[in-house]
């Protein structure tokens, strides 16, 4: 008797309504500029270690802050996190 396999079940393809501005020149420009002037991951910081910044991170998740009329780029909703950091905040916001 023949064995059936299985398909690996895929993952949903999520939609990022914000693909475009992520993979702008205009972003990609600001961002690096960020970086640059922010080069500690502000999360380790808080815990008393120091890792290099990698990702630009909206505090305010950025679907939500531009519903409340928030600039992508205002300054005060962003942060500098190491990858680590940014993925972990990421998966924490996505379970909500």
């Amino acid at each position: 008797m023949p064995t059936l396999l299985r398909r690996k079940e895929e993952k949903p393809i999520r939609r990022d309504p914000f693909r475009r501005l992520y993979q702008s020149a205009r972003w990609h420009r600001f961002s690096k500029q960020y970086l640059k002037e922010n080069r500690l991951c502000k999360l380790c910081l808080q815990r008393g270690i120091t890792s290099i910044a990698l990702v630009v991170d909206h505090v305010t998740p950025l679907i939500q802050w531009v519903e409340m009329g928030g600039d992508p780029y205002d300054l005060k909703n962003l942060q500098p996190l190491d990858k680590s950091c940014h993925s972990k905040k990421t998966r924490e916001e996505q379970k909500l």
